[in-house]
């Protein structure tokens, strides 16, 4: 659970899904970056992405020319709660439409912090840190010693990183940080990537900090998308310390992503120059993740690799080495199938609900031999049987070990 909104609008007689998304599109600052959805036939909901830290802006249109906005604002802060809710009115405002009163016997309708409706900024941080504090003692209590690695407001595919007590959009956080804001939740504010109000230097760092954690691959970029990524986050920290220069950077990383680049900034280097080597670096994916390219599949992979999909398929490279994953799914009398090239005993798979068998070929290309590791997984579960085509494909003999360790840790779930 988390705090957000449940809005809804009444707008002009006729007005569609797809204008009143186009609308957000043109009214908002910053633009969103991405929308889904609203073009499908016949539409019926969107997926608006506001903020790289926040689940996507549903907007749906309900019987009466009405624009249903919903929206979960705990994983970021309350600066993003204030924003988004400017946002909305602006929109409103351009489309000559009218945000309906929430019933007062419907709690889940309206704001829950009570900022639409009464703009208090000291009620609004008050909300933010006491469903903070209730997590926080949540929290405690799962990590008795068995729990670990627990993803907290991270989306689902964000990566499995062992060794650390709890992984949030801003980096580790250990039992000892829980059981300060449980006590006192003011020691918390750190925990969001928008504390303050506006698009100033917090909006900025912390935009920066999340892609930072959870996106950036701390190596050349290998695809255009990486390209932007990496350039985007520059661009905010740059901004930010336009802002507000007097606040902590961090300066290893900031000249480390430019250098990636090749674009150093000497300025930078130096102020980085003058951190401590034994301050811990940000990244999560600067060693090996947990990656989880489709439901019940998980995968380990170097942080480093790049992510695709392929018509479905799911790719995963560094330049040397790649993965292939394709999912199908069949009925609940499904059985394996039979293998398709000389099978490797020692790289069977025999557990109570999944079975599998893999072998090695080799190819070449372009003059260029490359070792394959194929094989399949199947699982019958209770209503449906998953079978998992995997390829792992790699050029140097070294990464032969690496190839069978991936296969062998590789999980499908029934």
């Amino acid at each position: 659970m988390g705090l957000g909104l449940l809005l809804r609008a009444r707008c002009r007689p006729g007005t569609t899904l797809h204008e009143v998304v186009v609308g957000l599109q043109d009214r908002f600052a910053p633009k969103p970056d991405h929308v889904y959805g609203h073009d499908r036939e016949p539409p019926r909901a969107a997926s608006v992405v506001v903020h790289p830290g926040a689940e996507p802006l549903r907007v749906s249109m309900a019987p009466g020319d009405v624009a249903v906005f919903q929206a979960k604002t705990s994983t970021v802060g309350p600066g993003f709660h204030a924003w988004l809710v400017e946002q909305l009115e602006r929109w409103a405002t351009h489309a000559s439409a009218r945000f309906e009163p929430a019933p007062d016997d419907d709690p889940t309708r309206g704001d829950e912090t009570g900022w639409f409706a009464r703009r208090d900024r000291a009620a609004l941080e008050a909300a933010f840190l006491e469903w903070l504090q209730s997590m926080a003692k949540s929290v405690v209590e799962w990590l008795d010693g068995t729990n670990t690695n627990v993803k907290l407001c991270l989306p689902t595919e964000a990566p499995d990183v062992a060794g650390f007590d709890t992984l949030t959009p801003l980096g580790p956080r250990d039992r000892a940080y829980w059981q300060r804001v449980a006590d006192d939740p003011s020691h918390g504010c750190d925990f969001f990537a928008w504390w303050d109000a506006g698009t100033g230097a917090d909006f900025h760092l912390g935009r920066a900090l999340g892609r930072m954690w959870s996106d950036v691959r701390w190596r050349a970029p290998l695809t255009d998308a990486e390209r932007s990524l990496d350039r985007a986050v520059l661009d905010d920290l740059a901004a930010a310390r336009a802002l507000d220069p007097a606040r902590a950077y961090p300066w290893r990383e900031w000249a480390e992503l430019a250098a990636h680049l090749g674009t150093p900034d000497p300025a930078i280097a130096a102020r980085a120059a003058k951190v401590a080597a034994t301050e811990p670096l940000v990244g999560y994916r600067r060693g090996p993740i947990g990656a989880h390219p489709f439901d019940r599949v998980t995968i380990p992979i170097p942080g480093a690799f790049a992510e695709r999909f392929d018509d479905g398929t799911w790719h995963a490279f560094d330049g040397l080495r790649d993965l292939w994953l394709s999912s199908y799914t069949a009925s609940a009398t499904a059985k394996p199938r039979k293998p398709t090239l000389t099978v490797d005993p020692s790289l069977a798979r025999d557990a109570r609900d999944v079975v599998g068998w893999a072998g090695f070929k080799t190819t070449t290309r372009d003059d260029v031999t490359s070792t394959l590791l194929q094989g399949e997984l199947f699982a019958r579960g209770k209503d449906a049987s998953h079978l998992l085509v995997v390829t792992i494909s790699f050029r140097e003999p070294a990464h032969r070990a690496w190839a069978i360790d991936t296969w062998k840790r590789l999980e499908l779930r029934a």
